[in-house]
């Protein structure tokens, strides 16, 4: 607080009656429906107050961390939580036609969180004809939820993914969903979500589940050359697709960690070359020309001075040999003595080749090999039974690379949405509409405001569309209907923002739109300013200019004052607040009344979305003298630490009705310690620097002085304001010196005035020498003073 400002609390403050507390109820807050709810739900705040004879309250609510009131309500609705709406709530009530108070409530806690949390049993590798469950739970919540249960899926012409309804849902309403004999069609990417209450409170959708199911063998064999899963970068890597008929209607197809599906490049008919980098490690497959895919195969590529492990590209089958190498490029010849583990056991060491004579289910694991040169990745070897028409293991094959890196997980997840992929049809795109998004209430907005996306298509004889909303670095849909509405945005909404329709009762589809991006910024920064100053006598006009920072159109202004009882500052709306709810509030002739500290914040939208409030701003009015002085020994603004400082109210009657109040940093009013009767004495200290008044016995203040308590060099100027023609005299004080005056530069609105002087002298005094004052010395410099000055 600059010291200027703190008298200008004191002349706010309205001293409220305390009654005795055994007489005051105790305010009680209840949460429902729950204290502890998931993000988006609704929750709703209400205190209650059992006083006889009171008929009606004003309420103050309370958030942990924060010393203003947020509501005056009964009741409070949050109506869409988040997670930063977690923490200690209280309550208190003040009478509203009388002067009886309340207790302030027990701080009542409420926990946000989200999400549920889907796992499988007994496993996700499936061989057809096995029972499977899929079993979805809400983390730390388990009553009246219903689970629904969705496949990821995506369109055949786009990398966007969206989550579609299992026709049989609602067999796993309960939060299990079981098969009891899977088959192909089964195989897929999971996931869920839970929904409770009225209206409908949804979850997040769940982390995603793969199932995988094993059948006949593939029509295509993807063949590679060299023949092994783990390649050097530089190496030449040589993929084709063969089938018994030697036909070319194959291709290629790749998922690298570049996040999408891709043609393999440098692809000539059914056979690619690449020359390989780590980037070109992933997932590479055959696709016919109807979109079917078959026999991936996962490719690591490893840095030219690292270890690999050679090992076959495809399961080996039951009674056949399994040779592995260790190969390090660069030795000659390149394989290795070497260590070999299996699933993180050591099964052969110091040789140069682990040979298994006779392969057995029971040798299906990762395998690496170590050697001083380095590790190798893990590679998955699978092995299928003998004779059988078991299909190559796709999710077996990828498992070697989610166990060498992490990120492959994703490709697990959109190979397996590849296979369950069945073409749209794709019509000429000269026949198709494009899409177009609009956002409302604008592209800029505000954390917590509510935002709304609206996805247009313009196409004649099409009665109604089914849309899917897109947002950049999500290939999943979140939404469904042609308007989507974000109810409390975060800055996590910040995007590009797409949408696509298909007819809901036929085969046309639209153009995907273009990107639209929002961004959403923090919490709405509001300012407020005054003009033309603060400071003011009876009679001036004053404006407050009130306005949000970045964002000018669709605000409405509201105005507020700052008053103060219990320790806690609370906001009270202006009688006549809606003269400046255009964002200027003019008091055309001011009056002492208008002193005060004042605020604004502003609201758009439906839901209405506020700002917090801005910035102080006070302003104080000087008029008649006050029926009572405060005399101050030594009488100077500013003092040494350590000094004796006498504070005493007197007024022409001599009444010891009177009493010595002060406001510190500490925010809040205090009565001065050591005070006996209308007299206060205190030892300083920097913490006693603030702002001390009288107060009468009717609560009534007057007289505010600002007092700074330093330990350097201080300014000794008046106490209280100079009369128009009387004369200043200013010092500059130092404690290690004697004499303390000093021969100093004297300093006005950061302007030098006078140098080198032991004191500064204006003979007669005029209202433009009003302003901040200071010294300065070689010691340091004082701090600033505000000289007033008033008119005969």
């Amino acid at each position: 607080m600059e010291l200027s400002h703190l008298p200008l609390v004191l002349l706010l403050i309205s001293n409220i009656h305390s009654e005795d507390t055994e007489e005051n109820p105790k305010a009680n807050l209840t949460i429902t429906p729950d204290l502890h709810v998931f993000r988006g739900e609704s929750v709703t705040l209400r205190c209650d107050i059992n006083a006889e004879g009171v008929s009606s309250w004003l309420y103050s609510w309370y958030k942990e961390g924060s010393d203003y009131a947020f509501s005056e309500l009964q009741e409070y609705t949050l109506r869409s939580v988040t997670e930063s709406n977690a923490g200690k709530y209280s309550c208190s009530g003040t009478e509203s036609k009388g002067s009886r108070r309340s207790l302030m409530s027990d701080a009542v806690p409420l926990t946000v969180s989200a999400q549920a949390a889907l796992s499988v049993s007994p496993q996700n590798w499936l061989t057809k004809g096995d029972s499977v469950t899929l079993i979805c739970e809400v983390h730390g919540s388990s009553t009246g939820w219903t689970f629904n249960w969705y496949i990821i899926t995506h369109y055949s012409d786009h990398y966007y993914f969206y989550y579609e309804p299992l026709s049989d849902s609602s067999r796993g309403a309960g939060g299990k969903y079981t098969v009891s004999s899977v088959a192909l069609k089964h195989t897929g990417v999971y996931v869920c979500e839970a929904e409770r209450g009225k209206p409908a409170y949804k979850t997040d959708m769940s982390n995603t589940q793969p199932l995988w199911v094993t059948g006949v063998s593939p029509p295509v064999s993807l063949v590679i050359s060299p023949s092994r899963a783990q390649h050097f970068i530089s190496d030449s890597l040589s993929l084709s697709c063969d089938d018994k008929s030697n036909s070319t209607g194959w291709r290629v197809r790749r998922y690298t960690d570049k996040g999408w599906m891709s043609d393999c490049s440098s692809e000539t008919g059914s056979t690619c070359t690449v020359s390989l980098t780590t980037s070109d490690t992933g997932v590479y497959w055959c696709q016919s020309e109807s979109g079917e895919n078959y026999n991936p195969v996962n490719i690591t590529v490893h840095s030219l001075s690292g270890v690999i492990l050679e090992s076959p590209v495809h399961p080996v089958t039951e009674g056949d040999p399994l040779t592995l190498h260790c190969l390090y490029k660069s030795t000659t010849p390149a394989k290795l003595t070497a260590d070999f583990y299996k699933d993180g056991s050591l099964v052969q060491s110091q040789t140069s080749e682990m040979i298994i004579t006779t392969v057995s289910k029971s040798h299906e694991g990762f395998y690496y090999c170590k050697h001083p040169e380095g590790e190798s990745p893990k590679s998955w070897i699978s092995v299928r039974a003998s004779g059988s028409d078991s299909q190559i293991s796709v999710f077996n094959i990828l498992s070697s690379g989610l166990a060498s890196f992490p990120y492959l997980l994703v490709t697990v997840v959109l190979i397996v949405k590849c296979l369950l992929i069945s073409n749209i049809h794709s019509e000429d795109t000269e026949e198709n509409p494009k899409a177009s998004v609009r956002i409302t209430p604008d592209l800029h907005v505000f954390r917590g405001e509510s935002v709304t996306l609206r996805c247009d298509i313009n196409a004649d004889g099409v009665s109604s569309w089914r849309y899917s909303w897109y947002k950049e670095g999500s290939a999943g849909v979140f939404g469904y209907l042609r308007e989507y509405i974000l109810k409390v945005v975060t800055k996590s909404n910040t995007g590009k923002y797409s949408c696509i329709g298909t007819e809901s009762k036929g085969s046309r589809r639209s153009l995907m739109s273009d990107a639209v991006p929002l961004t959403v910024s923090d919490r709405a920064q509001i300012a407020l300013s005054v003009s033309p100053q603060n400071w003011l006598t009876e009679g001036d006009s004053v404006t407050l200019i009130c306005e949000v920072h970045g964002s000018f159109t669709g605000w409405t202004f509201s105005w507020y004052m700052l008053t103060q009882s219990d320790n806690r500052g609370n906001y009270q709306l202006l009688s006549d607040s809606s003269r400046g709810a255009g964002g200027k509030y003019t008091v055309s002739s001011v009056a002492l009344k208008h002193t005060g500290v004042y605020f604004c914040r502003a609201e758009r939208g439906k839901p209405a979305y506020a700002t917090n409030f801005s910035n102080k701003q006070p302003l104080w009015v000087t008029g008649v003298s006050p029926p009572v002085s405060l005399v101050i020994r030594p009488s100077r603004v500013q003092h040494f630490t350590s000094d004796s400082l006498s504070l005493s109210c007197e007024d022409k009657s001599n009444s010891t009705r009177w009493r010595v109040r002060r406001y510190r940093h500490s925010r809040w009013m205090s009565d001065c310690s050591s005070q006996t009767g209308s007299t206060c004495t205190i030892s300083l200290t920097t913490s006693d620097t603030g702002v001390y008044w009288c107060q009468s016995d009717s609560r009534k203040n007057y007289n505010p002085v600002n007092i700074t308590v330093h330990s350097g060099v201080i300014l000794e100027s008046p106490v209280h304001p100079v009369t128009e023609g009387d004369t200043l005299t200013l010092h500059c004080l130092y404690k290690s010196t004697t004499p303390a005056n000093l021969t100093a530069d004297f300093y006005k609105d950061g302007s030098l005035v006078q140098s080198q002087t032991s004191e500064m002298i204006i003979t007669a005094v005029l209202k433009s020498h009003e302003g901040f004052y200071y010294c300065k010395r070689p010691e340091g410099e004082s701090p600033k003073s505000w000289i007033s000055v008033r008119e005969v």
